[in-house]
């Protein structure tokens, strides 16, 4: 058995299943990969390890609509699954303030972990009138919400410096559309589900894939075209 991988509501309770856990796994509070531990002649111990390779999915969105800009203000829209990976990927991009854009004041549970960072929280509705400028002051933003939750707010969220949006269905989302309307660096679920499989795939195999090559092949594969 190389692995397990492991989808919600599962991402919880994989910590408890594990022997170890990363530290990424541990400060996010959930994990989507369950690993084998080896001795050192190769053979599975039978205790395992949990990861979260959800963080490595978002770093490769921020990667590709940064650059090698060093984003000094980052936002998050919800405060779900998705929601604390992202935060964790924003502390590796030396993020120093972080406003999260969600509904209800559930969105304080992300305060914790945002502050375990370092970084400065902040937490806003999305139905504030100040929404389109705490967009605007962000240098980039990651929606992790349904379509059906952003849909109404895309002209706001869209004033970000650069946007990703997690979700592939519908593809693509009509905030994804907004901010390539408006000349901002996109970057889609597609490529985070792609980046979080190559780390997934390397750790089940101990050989490296390419995140790209993975991408490319789901666009293919549902006929969508690059952006």
């Amino acid at each position: 058995m190389a692995g397990f991988s492991v989808t919600m509501p599962g991402k919880p309770h994989a910590l408890t299943l594990a022997d170890e856990v990363t530290d990424r796994a541990a400060a996010i509070g959930s994990a989507n990969t369950l690993v084998p531990l080896r001795d050192s002649d190769g053979a599975q111990t039978g205790r395992w390890l949990a990861d979260n390779t959800d963080v490595v999915g978002v770093t490769a969105c921020l990667d590709a609509v940064l650059g090698d800009t060093a984003p000094s203000r980052a936002a998050v829209v919800g405060n779900g699954g998705t929601a604390r990976p992202t935060v964790a990927a924003f502390a590796a991009h030396g993020v120093h303030r972080v406003d999260v854009l969600a509904r209800s004041d559930k969105a304080l549970n992300l305060r914790a972990l945002v502050e375990s960072y370092g970084m400065e929280f902040s937490w806003n509705r999305l139905d504030a009138p100040e929404l389109a400028s705490v967009c605007a002051g962000c240098d980039v933003l990651v929606s992790t919400v349904p379509e059906s939750a952003a849909g109404e707010y895309t002209d706001e969220l869209s004033r970000a410096g650069a946007v990703v949006d997690v979700i592939y269905d519908p593809y693509p989302t009509h905030l994804l559309t907004e901010a390539v309307a408006a000349g901002r660096p996109v970057a889609d679920g597609l490529l985070m589900l792609a980046g979080q499989g190559a780390e997934q795939f390397r750790q089940f195999t101990g050989a490296t894939a390419s995140a790209g090559a993975m991408y490319a092949a789901l666009q293919k594969h549902l006929g969508l075209r690059g952006r």
